[in-house]
């Protein structure tokens, strides 16, 4: 006989509910009776451990310890990810009452249809019961997700959320304005972003709604630092404390962009002092913290002339102070939207070309080559004999038969003819922007109107039908622009849709 088998059999006891023999312990009890007499799972879900809140809008669970929901902390987790089991394991009240003598062996996470709302875990628990008795269980725990606000998204449902908001404007009379320095430049910056709380579409611009006037500030100084702008700031208070010598205001900052856009045509008076190209009619080459100005009317007499000089002469660039100095000495009279086609007739190449200039930027300029050029409307094309003659910095690119996009001053309608007697040029009869590849219809574009014009019976009808497709061209439009400037990353707090929903 087994002396071994002899001693542990004489140390055993039976278990006073089944009798299994087991070793001696304070309860008496096996581990099986012990584990049906103490329900863990009914430990583990008492309480309110089993909620989970989320926002609805961000999607970011609340991380906090406690408080009211304004000193909430919410973070961003991912389903089934460690942090997010972390914070399960923190929402159960029992886990954190350090006289339960309650301990997590494992936990795993069980899937769910995500949207279920409900996040389902398995534990395994270990407890010491009667007398440093340890007994373990497996035990599932539900948590039900539950929607509620996050503080910045709750900001903006309520009123007074903003403290600050930057205009972006560029009043042109032609509505051709452009904001791709803007965009770009907030496209790059992240940590302006995460700032702006919504965004708003006006007449000539877009409307920035910030929490904090430093924040606006910082937007501001971006902005400025790409865009020729001016800057003017207002402040309206809207609350105040008598007693304790305290008030609240919302600042207003307007940034007018100077409104000069790509390709347009703009005549500059005498009196613009400081400016070499007063009195001249400029072609705008390039719009970026500074703007580039191209003659459009070069001198016959500037053959042989050395590549500098000639870069002196007939380019300038023009700062935002410069402008708004002389604001009423600039007039706009052709945008992109008067452009017209032109087809080429004749060349005559002189010996002036800027290929060899140096010393300055040109990036616009490289290869350019002075031509006199003949040209025809393409409506006029085969029609009458009306010949428009004109000198071009297209020589590198043009060939006669091309097509080319241009305006053409002798049809030119002005407002006001009197501000032709404030320059020093003849009148040219066009002024050739580029040349173009192809020179289709946008036949689709004329089958949509047909569909739309054959849909529309009544004059009720078709009125309406047209301001729907402008709205909803323009929330396109909008969105478009959104989505260029970054707000619809992922690291942002508010998507697209849910800013266009609030904002209208």
């Amino acid at each position: 006989m087994d002396v071994r088998n002899t001693i542990d059999t004489i140390t055993k006891i039976p278990c006073c509910l089944c009798g299994t023999l087991i070793h001696t312990n304070a309860a008496n009890k096996c581990i099986s009776c012990l584990s049906q007499e103490f329900d863990l799972k009914s430990v583990i879900e008492k309480g309110a451990g089993g909620i989970i809140y989320q926002c609805r809008r961000c999607r970011k669970y609340d991380s906090s310890k406690g408080g009211n929901n304004k000193s909430r902390s919410y973070s961003r987790y991912e389903l089934e990810s460690q942090e997010l089991l972390s914070l399960c394991l923190r929402r159960i009240p029992a886990l954190q009452d350090s006289n339960k003598n309650l301990k997590v062996i494992d936990a795993t996470w069980v899937w769910t249809e995500p949207n279920s709302m409900r996040l389902k875990i398995h534990l395994t628990i270990q407890a010491i019961v009667e007398s440093n008795t340890k007994i373990q269980q497996r035990v599932m725990v539900t948590f039900i997700v539950k929607f509620k606000l996050c503080p910045d998204c709750d900001r903006q449902f309520t009123n007074r959320t903003w403290h600050a908001i930057v205009q972006l404007r560029q009043k042109t009379s032609n509505s051709s304005s452009n904001h791709f320095m803007p965009e770009m430049v907030i496209a790059r910056s992240s940590n302006i972003r995460k700032h702006v709380l919504r965004v708003e579409t006006s007449r000539h611009g877009l409307d920035f709604y910030f929490r904090s006037l430093v924040h606006a500030q910082a937007f501001t100084g971006l902005i400025s630092r790409s865009t020729p702008v001016k800057v003017r700031s207002t402040k309206k208070m809207f609350s105040s404390d008598v007693k304790n010598n305290t008030a609240n205001y919302k600042h207003t900052i307007v940034l007018d962009i100077v409104p000069l856009c790509e390709n347009d045509l703009i005549i500059i008076e005498k009196n613009a002092k400081g400016n070499k190209m007063a009195g001249r009619l400029c072609l705008v080459q390039k719009v970026s913290k500074c703007i580039q100005l191209f003659d459009a009317c070069p001198s016959y007499q500037c053959r042989g002339t050395k590549n500098d000089e000639l870069y002196e002469a007939y380019v300038t660039e023009l700062n935002a102070d410069s402008y708004w100095k002389y604001e009423k000495s600039f007039h706009v009279i052709s945008s992109q939207k008067q452009l017209i086609k032109f087809i080429v007739l004749n060349i005559e190449t002189s010996t002036t070309n800027w290929s060899n200039t140096t010393n300055h930027d040109t990036t616009h300029l490289t290869n350019y080559v002075l031509v006199d050029v003949e040209v025809v409307r393409e409506n006029d094309f085969g029609k009458n004999d009306i010949i428009l003659r004109c000198i071009s910095f297209l020589g590198h690119l043009l060939h006669v038969g091309d097509f080319v996009l241009g305006y053409d001053l002798t049809t030119l309608v002005l407002k006001d003819d009197s501000i032709f007697n404030n320059i020093n040029i003849d009148i040219p009869d066009a002024v050739l922007v580029e040349k173009i590849i192809s020179c289709e219809k946008d036949s689709q574009f004329e089958g949509e109107i047909g569909k739309m014009q054959i849909c529309a019976k009544s004059s009720a009808s078709k009125k309406r039908m047209k301001r729907r497709s402008k709205q909803e061209k323009e929330d396109a439009e909008f969105e478009k622009m959104i989505a260029r400037m970054g707000f619809l990353d992922h690291g942002n707090n508010h998507s697209l849709k849910e800013k266009t929903q609030f904002d209208k």
